[in-house]
């Protein structure tokens, strides 16, 4: 499996695809649009239908100064990351997210209500000031979907396509990121 996908939300490839059990060749594709490439693998046995699959594009949505409250759980963050802020605001705890990030990023997010106007706010604390998610890094402002998707959303998908996880992050956080994955999927056999 080979990822040199394209940044364009609007027609995400998977660079080349080659599926191989036992020695032979299962199936193979080059320049696949995702939805495709999963095709492919679900026809293979290798994600059942059931299982559910997740995509998390190489380009993310950038913050916004705030955000609709809107009360329910999306099912995902999208392929662009742009559901993220809408699960920490509906999230009941931070505490998974937080935990792994003040560990790894030197940071905890926060989630400022405005009721009076029906909007919220993301916020990063840094334990010396806090600011909104807009005025910080860009690198934590595109690892923050693939840390909700995996310590928030209450439920995995059987498979995760995540591009770019390590996006614009100091390459110390590159082996956190990677960790994150494995031990997200660990707690999750389902």
């Amino acid at each position: 499996l080979a990822n040199e996908a394209v940044d364009d939300p609007d027609r995400p490839l998977l660079g080349a695809l080659r599926l191989v059990r036992d020695e032979q060749v299962v199936a193979e594709g080059v320049d696949l649009p995702w939805p495709s490439a999963v095709t492919m693998l679900q026809n293979a046995g290798l994600v059942g239908l059931h299982d559910g699959i997740g995509l998390l594009g190489g380009v993310r949505a950038g913050a916004l100064e705030s955000y609709p409250l809107q009360g329910l759980m999306p099912d995902d963050v999208g392929y662009d990351g742009r559901e993220a802020p809408l699960a920490l605001a509906a999230s009941r705890s931070l505490d998974a997210l937080n935990d792994w990030s003040k560990r790894h990023l030197g940071v905890e997010f926060g989630v400022r209500r405005h009721r009076r106007w029906g909007t919220f706010r993301v916020t990063v604390n840094d334990g010396a000031a806090e600011v909104l998610l807009t005025e910080s890094g860009t690198g934590l402002v595109q690892v923050l979907p693939v840390a909700v998707a995996l310590l928030v959303l209450p439920r995995l998908p059987g498979l995760y396509c995540i591009e770019h996880p390590e996006l614009h992050l100091h390459p110390h956080a590159h082996r956190a990121v990677a960790e994150l994955l494995v031990t997200a999927y660990a707690r999750h056999p389902d």
